[in-house]
C-alpha cells in the first residue's frame, strides 16, 4: 500500500511519516510513503497512491489545487487535507476528501485518521501484485478466485485472468480469510461470488464450476457458514 505525503512543514512531515510507519508496523501492514517537496512532482508520479496527505498551502501550489489535478486523473486516491481554515474545508468537500488534520498535527489524531480509513476500507482494500513486468492495482472485491500455477498463481476476476509472479500462498496470505476460502490445494475462492455448493463442487455467480477437494470439505463449509453469519441479524 502506497501513501503520499504532500506537506509543507518539516515538522508535519515527520509527525505523520514517522505515525504511519510505526500503525504499520503495530498492525502488520505494509505501506511505503513517498514524500513530495512540489505539486508538480506528485502530479507528474505514475503512482496510484491508497492516501494522499496534503497542505492547504503547499510550495507556491495551493493544496486544493493539487487536490483537484489528482481527482481528475483518478477517482482511487483518498484525500486528507491538513487545514485550520474553516472555509477551505468547505470549499474543498467537491473533491471528496475522506478527511482532515489540524495544522498541529498530532499522533494520535494521525492514527484515529488511520483508523477510520481502515475502518471504511473493510475487507475491500486496495493491493499490488507484480505481473510480468507490470505492477497492478486490484482491490480485493474484484477476485472471484485464485488458482496455483506452480510458483505463480492465477488472479480470476470478471472479465479478465492475471498471472502474478508470485505464488498463491504469498497472495493467499494478504487477502481476508473471513471472504477468501482454500476448497482445495491448487484454489481459493471469494465467498462473495459462490452461489451454492454441494459435497464435491463449489458453483460460483459467474456459471464456473470448481472442484471441492474433501480434505477442504469441511473447513470450508464451516468457514461459509461463518461468512454468511456476518450477513444475518
Amino acid at each position: 500500500m502506497k501513501i503520499a505525503l504532500c506537506v509543507e512543514s518539516y515538522l508535519q512531515l515527520n509527525v505523520i511519516k514517522e505515525t504511519i510507519y510505526e500503525y504499520a508496523e503495530n498492525k502488520g501492514l505494509d505501506i511505503a510513503v513517498n514524500c513530495f517537496s512540489k505539486g508538480e512532482e506528485i502530479l507528474a508520479s505514475k503512482e496510484r497512491y491508497s492516501i494522499v496527505f496534503i497542505s492547504l498551502e503547499f510550495n507556491g501550489m495551493k493544496g486544493l489545487e493539487i487536490a483537484k489535478q489528482i481527482r481528475k486523473n483518478n477517482d482511487f486516491s483518498d484525500i486528507i487535507f491538513i487545514s485550520d481554515n474553516i472555509e477551505f474545508v468547505f470549499n474543498s468537500l467537491n473533491v471528496k476528501p475522506c478527511g482532515y488534520l489540524k495544522e498541529s498535527v498530532a499522533k494520535r489524531e494521525v492514527i484515529k485518521i488511520l483508523d477510520e480509513y481502515f475502518a471504511m476500507q473493510g475487507i475491500n482494500f486496495p493491493f499490488w501484485i507484480k505481473s510480468g513486468g507490470d505492477t497492478i492495482c486490484l482491490k480485493t472485491e474484484e477476485i472471484f478466485y485464485l488458482e496455483a500455477d506452480n510458483k505463480h498463481c492465477f488472479l480470476h476476476l470478471e472479465n479478465e485472468s492475471i498471472r502474478s509472479n508470485c505464488t498463491m500462498a504469498k497472495v493467499y496470505d494478504i487477502l481476508p480469510k473471513s471472504h477468501f476460502l482454500r476448497i482445495n490445494r491448487a484454489f481459493v475462492v471469494n465467498s462473495v461470488y459462490v452461489d451454492k455448493y454441494n459435497r464435491d463442487t463449489v458453483f460460483l455467480k459467474n456459471g464456473e464450476k470448481l472442484r471441492l477437494s474433501r480434505n477442504y470439505s469441511c473447513q470450508f463449509k464451516n468457514q461459509h457458514r461463518n461468512y454468511m453469519s456476518l450477513f444475518q441479524s
